[in-house]
């Protein structure tokens, strides 16, 4: 949890339907990848909210990386 009450979460769902969904301790680029890198398989595509944690995983995946990103609030 931040110092704002927020706590989070990392979800993910392929294809196939598998779905992961551990809560982190923080949102860094360390504990996302902790939870997240042994899921993806090698040059696969990775859609992701925009967070920069996301650009060094799918660099080390050698993924193709799409960055989904809503500007609307």
């Amino acid at each position: 949890m931040n110092t704002k009450g927020q706590v989070a979460i990392l979800l993910s769902i392929d294809r196939s339907n598998h779905m992961i969904n551990p809560i982190l301790s923080a949102d860094t680029t360390a504990e996302i990848a902790a939870n997240f890198a042994a899921n993806i398989v090698d040059n696969s595509v990775l859609c992701s909210d925009g967070s920069w944690a996301y650009v060094a995983i799918a660099k080390e995946k050698n993924c193709d990386h799409k960055r989904l990103i809503n500007d609307k609030r």
